[in-house]
């Protein structure tokens, strides 16, 4: 919610995280580099990278206290540590359009949601699988959604006991990406580079 690296930097050491060593562009730390692509995505506006906020919320005890239409003072500049123990938070930039997914992104990540609620398939669970059986899965789901006969990928398809899901195009590339997600999530949680 912030324009500069030292913002963002500010406010992870605010909310407790200190493990800021930085590895090229990126943090070394996965948790911190997760954490700051998730600010990434929500601190630069959509469409022009240079677009300015069109305000900015000045934060007080967690509460918008007043807005202004340039930069005010925020972490680093003369006075901050005193306003600080008053209660101030860094401002908060404001853009005409906030970053959002779309219909069909938030679809996958619903589906996922479903996986895990639903069905059990919980990270926990996906620590299971360490022969690409969620990238063999969602495979097999882009060649259904492809049309592709089954007899030619069931082969594929890493738990036969439990046979694959018949399904529309549009829902079987949902459900390939969702289990794409769950790979991705078991990766990221082992350490292992995604």
């Amino acid at each position: 919610m912030f324009l500069e690296r030292d913002d963002f930097e500010h406010a992870c050491t605010q909310a407790g995280i200190t493990d800021l060593e930085r590895d090229g562009d990126g943090y070394s730390n996965p948790g911190t580099q997760a954490t700051y692509q998730v600010w990434l995505s929500a601190a630069k506006p959509l469409g022009d990278a240079g677009a300015q906020p069109v305000v900015w919320a000045n934060r007080r005890a967690n509460k918008v206290h007043s807005l202004a239409y340039t930069r005010p003072a925020g972490p680093g500049s003369a006075g901050w540590d005193v306003k600080v123990r008053q209660g101030w938070q860094a401002p908060m930039p404001l853009f005409v359009n906030v970053p959002g997914a779309s219909p069909i992104a938030m679809a996958m990540v619903m589906e996922r949601q479903r996986q895990q609620a639903v069905e059990g398939f919980t990270l926990n669970w996906d620590q299971q699988y360490q022969k690409s059986e969620l990238v063999r899965a969602a495979g097999c789901y882009v060649f259904q959604a492809a049309g592709i006969q089954a007899i030619a990928f069931q082969r594929f398809w890493p738990w036969p006991n439990h046979p694959m899901k018949r399904c529309d195009a549009n829902e079987s590339i949902t459900k390939a990406a969702a289990l794409l997600i769950a790979d991705r999530e078991r990766h990221g949680h082992q350490g292992s580079p995604a």
